[in-house]
């Protein structure tokens, strides 16, 4: 005999037998619903569950995620206030790639958010269902989860989707994949124009260099054959520890003068990018003391302006230029400050 079923009806008690004859399961209702409410993230708003960099400096690794809903198999989730997830400690030598997943525990009976490290493709098993809402890529040592760090899959619809109606779901896939060439096309862009503005610059340093290395040359010959002159003269007057003592001097200052002549001191160059991978920040410390480049752009993502500060590491006074960006030409500044 087929076996039939049907619902939802008004269900009456018997007296006798003290049971009501039509009871319904959660499991039934879920099967109901999951006929015309197709699984995803609810679209009403595109910020709900959405994946962002923490903006607390002290927690760097950390990310939070949006109220929102989702809607699984039927079954319906309810993100109310603002969740916070830690990403695990990066590898010291590969690339990791984690997710962050709504999870339907089936078993459990019960939709939670989790975070899943090592993984990159939501479970879909008689114990899980998964609707990945973002993916995270961990570079090697990395202490902070910057923006670009992390990619949005909400709209995919083969690994989660929105739910925007009842009976259908709109397939925002295509969209998913057009977004994400846009920005990749962006990020690329964006990377060229700052190869090539580095490119340029140090171009113009090199024919700076050129220029005044002869001059630089010959005064540090000068200088040199001074301080041996005066050396000299004061040698035959002098104890041997103070002439050696002056010496020493001596060849400390000849060798800082060639290192910075010839950039061999020790450099550490720093990049800082906003949320969209644009560089915003460039730091140069050495020790001779610390030069920071701030990149400003327009809403077009292209420099409009940049503001030099040279620290350096001894004296009291920091130098200040800047560089504004026009249709026509560039405009340039310079002013000094104190410490």
């Amino acid at each position: 005999m087929a076996a039939e079923s049907s619902g939802f009806f008004n269900a009456e008690y018997d007296g006798v037998s003290n049971v009501w004859d039509r009871v319904y399961t959660a499991n039934q209702f879920a099967d109901y619903f999951s006929r015309f409410i197709s699984n995803g993230v609810y679209g009403g708003v595109l910020s709900e569950l959405k994946v962002y960099q923490y903006t607390d400096e002290e927690a760097t690794m950390q990310l939070r995620i949006t109220p929102g809903m989702a809607y699984i198999n039927g079954y319906w989730y309810c993100l109310e206030d603002t969740k916070y997830i830690t990403v695990a400690t990066a590898s010291a030598i590969s690339q990791r790639i984690d997710m962050i997943v709504v999870r339907y525990d089936i078993n459990n009976r019960k939709i939670t958010i989790e975070y899943v490290p090592n993984a990159s493709k939501p479970v879909r098993n008689d114990e899980f269902y998964d609707l990945m809402i973002c993916k995270i890529t961990v570079q090697p040592n990395v202490t902070v989860i910057q923006g670009s760090d992390i990619e949005d899959t909400r709209l995919n619809k083969s690994v989660c989707g929105i739910v925007t109606g009842l009976i259908e779901q709109v397939d925002t896939t295509n969209l998913y994949n057009q977004l994400s060439n846009y920005l990749q096309e962006f990020k690329h862009n964006e990377e060229v124009d700052w190869e090539q503005w580095y490119t340029n610059e140090k171009q113009e340093m090199g024919e700076w260099f050129a220029t005044n290395e002869e001059i630089f040359t010959n005064w540090s010959i000068a200088s040199k054959k001074a301080y041996e002159d005066w050396f000299n003269s004061l040698r035959y007057i002098l104890d041997g520890d103070v002439a050696g003592h002056l010496q020493n001097e001596i060849d400390e200052i000849v060798e800082k003068e060639f290192k910075r002549l010839y950039e061999l001191d020790s450099t550490t160059i720093k990049f800082f990018k906003d949320g969209l991978g644009n560089t915003t920040q460039i730091v140069k410390e050495n020790s001779e003391g610390v030069v920071t480049s701030g990149f400003v752009l327009d809403d077009m993502g292209n420099t409009v302006e940049i503001i030099t500060t040279i620290v350096p590491s001894t004296g009291v006074w920091k130098y200040i230029k800047t560089m504004i960006f026009t249709d026509d030409d560039i405009v340039t500044s310079y002013e000094k400050e104190a410490k």
